[in-house]
């Protein structure tokens, strides 16, 4: 065949093939209106399946009062007619916890004794505010004044000049010593311990009283149970 009729037999050949097929004339191969994309398919692929991850189970807190340890110290008392001890608490769960120190109590053979809040705290070492204390305070105050023509509270206020800075301040710096060093309510993370002051108004020896101080859990404050240790010194503080 020549090659002349090569050409015409292709060129029927895809002629015939148009005819059949009317819209491959029209569309382009390479045009990507014919392309249908999966969205599905390519998110599937893309996104990650995300593990659910199992909710976490807290144990009860009264089941782990073993592992929050508590020791005691004798501390020196401010307060007229209360004892002071010196608590030691460490958290060995593993979860944060809040001691509450001011709501401790000390449980002896005649008498139960609540730890003394702030406000009975705060009075160490306050002055006079009211009734005979006042009066006698303001009474020499005025005849030391009047004896030494001012030359007391003059000289006074020199010495307190020379003293360091934290004794400057006299009651004001007391009061927050003394907040600080009180036990109060204190958080606790895993692994942590802490040290607070705690006074009782017991007269009787506390050796061998039982001291009861409730503990929750910082996130689940439902969550709470009740420290009970039976008190006892270290041999060297006995």
């Amino acid at each position: 065949m020549s090659q002349c009729g090569v050409m015409v037999s292709l060129t029927a050949l895809l002629a015939s093939f148009y005819i059949l097929h009317p819209a491959a004339s029209a569309a382009d191969p390479l045009s990507n209106e014919n392309v249908t994309i999966d969205d599905s398919a390519i998110n599937a692929i893309i996104e990650q399946p995300q593990q659910q991850q199992a909710p976490q189970i807290v144990p009860k807190l009264q089941d782990q009062l073993a592992k929050i340890a508590v020791s005691f110290t004798p501390g020196e008392s401010k307060l007229a007619n209360h004892k002071a001890i010196m608590c030691t608490v460490t958290n060995n769960t593993d979860h944060a916890v809040v001691v509450y120190g001011e709501k401790a109590v000390l449980v002896t053979p005649h008498a139960d004794a609540r730890a003394a809040g702030q406000a009975e705290i705060d009075t160490i070492g306050q002055p006079p505010t009211h009734g005979m204390r006042l009066i006698a305070s303001s009474v020499g105050s005025v005849a030391l004044a009047a004896t030494t023509v001012g030359m007391y509270q003059t000289l006074k206020g020199k010495r307190k000049e020379h003293k360091p800075v934290l004794q400057r301040y006299e009651y004001d710096e007391e009061r927050r010593i003394n907040e600080a060093e009180a036990f109060g309510q204190r958080l606790l993370y895993p692994g942590e311990s802490t040290t607070g002051k705690l006074y009782f108004a017991v007269g009787e020896s506390l050796e061998n009283a039982w001291f009861l101080c409730p503990v929750a859990y910082f996130h689940e404050e439902a969550n709470k149970a009740v420290v009970r240790v039976q008190f006892k010194l270290p041999e060297a503080a006995r």
